[in-house]
């Protein structure tokens, strides 16, 4: 019997859109307080009222850590290090309220001061999802990049990314059902001096319309410099992924 074929068909743009998410705006947003003092563990409650993807961060004098308690998945790990590094984490968060455990330095006379801010969609690149020729483009810090496919039937599809800002890749099944897959994670230096993220997807994917988003997050620090912040995608259909 002949094999057949198989395709990752290009989607008009205008299907695309059917499946878009209205951007988030700040007033989804609620914290309790955005200042505490750093001398003593705080709580602060974080209220989301979309849904979306959102960087949580704190900042102050000497370093701060906090760790998120979600009201169903319970405590989760520590982000940061009191008295040396302060916390960052980037996430998907439903609906609802959140507590944020922090843990300043210590110093009476410091303050941690909390930023929660939503990611932007960006549009700057092609819609369609490239193919095993790889795709360039830019890609920065709290950004977010849709690139949409479809498939006639079940296929692995292989999915490979790197950006000096690249933090996160997902695959949304039917444009809006986060896959529960995680991207495989490094970094690659072709050029010593200007390393890349590197993500990472092979996923089976069901018959309809998917769309894989890309998230930035902090950029890796570059010997010389600079503000170019490249990205780089390509995709297949294989048994195996490429080198």
């Amino acid at each position: 019997m002949k094999k057949k074929n198989r395709m990752i068909h290009i989607m008009p743009i205008s299907m695309a859109i059917l499946f878009l998410i209205a951007p988030v705006c700040d007033a989804a947003i609620q914290l309790s307080r955005d200042t505490v003092p750093a001398e003593t563990a705080q709580n602060v409650v974080l209220g989301i009222s979309d849904a979306g993807r959102y960087s949580i961060q704190i900042e102050s004098q000497s370093g701060a850590s906090f760790r998120m308690i979600d009201p169903v998945k319970g405590p989760g790990q520590v982000h940061g290090v009191s008295g040396a590094v302060d916390g960052r984490k980037d996430t998907f968060l439903d609906e609802g309220d959140y507590l944020l455990a922090i843990t300043g330095s210590g110093h009476p006379d410091e303050t941690v001061t909390i930023s929660v801010m939503p990611f932007t969609t960006v549009s700057h690149h092609q819609e369609s999802l490239p193919g095993l020729e790889p795709y360039e483009t830019s890609l920065n810090d709290l950004d977010t990049m849709d690139f949409w496919f479809s498939v006639s039937e079940p296929q692995m599809i292989y999915i490979d990314a790197a950006g000096r800002a690249l933090n996160d890749m997902r695959l949304w099944l039917h444009g809006t059902w986060l896959s529960e897959f995680e991207p495989l994670v490094s970094v690659v230096d072709a050029r010593p001096e200007r390393p890349l993220n590197r993500r990472r997807l092979m996923v089976h994917c069901p018959p309809g319309i998917h769309r894989v988003s890309l998230y930035g997050g902090e950029a890796l620090e570059w010997a010389y410099g600079g503000a170019d912040m490249p990205l780089h995608i390509r995709s297949g259909i294989s048994s195996v992924a490429p080198a």
